[in-house]
């Protein structure tokens, strides 16, 4: 009887709880509404949504969210959705929008509102359907199997869509070692050339860590782990085999080539490029518009441009929800 009445005091604890987020984010709201003293919009509305952010900054999620919540009805994009793909990501983008202030900058909301949106999106596309928020990364919610320490060796394989059109595969082992949870990708190459000026094999094992390290030392992931708290570590390790029975990949080498990434290469990709390419080894998509080359995504995403740019929250976030 007892416990019974503790469950029934909880769910109404709980009730309240919802209750009272709702009433703050419609307070927060019609507040921002007060602020704008009728402004519409232009640079005021923007200084008061960056004066939003502000105040809201350190609360927490919750804060993240009632700041989007003011600070989108400045940013939204209002260009018709031309195709069905765009309509698709809009549909996407509606289930799972609340996670939009937690994982992507705000700076980047607020300035490159359509470019953020796009970056963000295209990454629920995936066959792995579980997208928790990330400060339910936790030891204690990782999915039993990968921290088996009598088989601490698992494939993670599924598939993404590919250049926004294809369905694509990405396969990797996760091992957990040392309160570690170590992604390996190991690459295979076809036809190595080894000449007096040229040494295939050398030069991507050079490149390729390289891309190893961009994965483990760009600032994001640590300020990732910090932000929400994990408490395990990640590490990223990627290798270059020769026995193709032991690859994720094997790919063939050529001097220059768009790829794809699961069967050439290029000679001339820089590590950055490489990092991008692991990437979607690792399951994430493209973010530009693939067809016409088109950068409508976040320009300092690493995904958005495989030149150059750089691993964000998102990034990571999409690869570490399939331990849970």
């Amino acid at each position: 009887m007892v416990s019974k009445i503790a469950f029934l005091f909880s769910i109404g604890l709980f009730s309240i709880n919802l209750s009272s987020f709702a009433s703050e984010m419609n307070h927060t709201i019609s507040t921002c509404k007060v602020d704008q003293g009728g402004m519409e919009e232009g640079a005021e509305a923007q200084y008061l949504c960056a004066a939003q952010a502000d105040r809201l900054s350190n609360d927490g999620l919750r804060s993240k969210w009632r700041w989007y919540q003011c600070a989108k009805s400045y940013s939204e994009d209002q260009r018709q959705l031309s195709d069905q793909n765009e309509i698709e990501l809009q549909g996407i983008f509606e289930d799972y929008e609340h996670l939009f202030p937690i994982l992507m900058p705000q700076e980047a909301i607020q300035n490159f509102y359509a470019d953020t949106k796009k970056s963000f999106v295209v990454h629920f596309r995936d066959s792995f359907k579980n997208f928790p928020r990330p400060d339910f990364f936790r030891l204690r919610n990782i999915n039993g199997k990968f921290i088996n320490p009598i088989n601490p060796i698992n494939k993670m394989t599924g598939s993404m869509r590919y250049v926004g059109f294809f369905s694509a595969q990405y396969a990797y082992d996760i091992e957990y070692a040392n309160n570690a949870l170590i992604h390996k990708v190991r690459i295979h190459f076809k036809n190595p050339q080894v000449s007096q000026t040229q040494n295939d094999l050398q030069d991507f094992r050079l490149k390729i860590q390289e891309a190893q390290e961009i994965w483990n030392e760009t600032p994001a992931k640590e300020a990732f782990q910090k932000e929400f708290g994990l408490d395990f570590n990640t590490r990223f390790q990627f290798e270059v085999v020769t026995d193709p029975r032991l690859a994720h990949f094997s790919v063939a080498i050529a001097d220059t080539t768009r790829g794809p990434y699961f069967s050439e290469w290029a000679r001339n990709w820089t590590p950055v490029a490489i990092a991008h390419e692991i990437g979607h080894m690792l399951g994430l998509g493209d973010e530009y518009q693939t067809v016409s080359g088109k950068d409508d995504c976040l320009d300092q995403s690493l995904m958005c441009q495989s030149w150059r740019g750089e691993l964000m929250y998102h990034n990571y976030y999409h690869v570490l929800k399939r331990l849970f």
